[in-house]
């Protein structure tokens, strides 16, 4: 996919992944390196909580979860620091964008959703569902329905969000071993890396289908 100015779109990085979300599909691209600024940034977080540039909702951005300093924001492609976000969920993992350019933060017991260049939640995603522990890992967006899929922390399924809103998602298992991250093609096709061992292994869940398949 090639890369170009969204306009007022979103950028997401876990786990050395950068994610296009503006739509489509998610692939991993290079990410720029935050690490100079990491000290300065935990710093100012300890000052100051969540902060944004007003500049910030008109400017593309990528968006860096750590679990020391929250959610950092850079604008895309300077890598000037424009905000900080420390009220997402607890040990935020993972993130996605849906075509609005907002942001999807996963973590414990729920998933939040932040507007482009906004500080405060606009809405969560939780299993009210289910009374085992909701650690959500990584999560994608449909670009054909708006869908949201996230990957359940050290489990083989992913619980899948309608419209990416709302309280009792599907859940989607799969036999074969435990899901980590999670993408959608641009036909609205699901897939997972999972771990089995020590052996590796793509599997896909077809649009419209309720049954997991192996890739590779």
């Amino acid at each position: 996919m090639k890369l170009s100015r969204f306009g007022r779109c979103a950028l997401s990085v876990s786990a050395a992944a950068l994610l296009a979300g503006c739509g489509g599909a998610q692939p991993p691209i290079g990410a720029p390196d935050a690490t100079p600024q990491s000290r300065a940034i935990a710093a100012h977080t300890e000052r100051s909580g969540s902060w944004m540039l007003p500049e910030a909702k008109s400017e593309d951005l990528l968006y860096v979860t750590t679990e020391l300093a929250g959610i950092y924001v850079f604008d895309y492609p300077s890598g000037k620091l424009v905000g900080i976000i420390i009220n997402g969920p607890a040990s935020p993992e993972g993130l996605c964008t849906d075509r609005a350019g907002d942001v999807f933060v996963t973590g414990e017991f729920k998933i939040t959703e932040f507007a482009h260049g906004g500080t405060n939640p606009i809405a969560t995603l939780t299993d009210d569902d289910t009374s085992d522990y909701f650690d959500t890992y990584d999560c994608a967006i449909d670009p054909v329905n708006g869908n949201l899929a996230a990957t359940v922390l050290d489990s083989a399924h992913v619980a899948v969000f309608p419209h990416a809103r709302g309280h009792h998602p599907t859940h989607y298992y799969a036999p074969y071993a435990v899901m980590f991250h999670c993408g959608y093609d641009d036909k609205g096709n699901l897939f997972t890396d999972e771990f089995l061992g020590h052996k590796k292994y793509i599997a896909e869940l077809p649009a419209g289908s309720g049954t997991f398949k192996l890739v590779k």
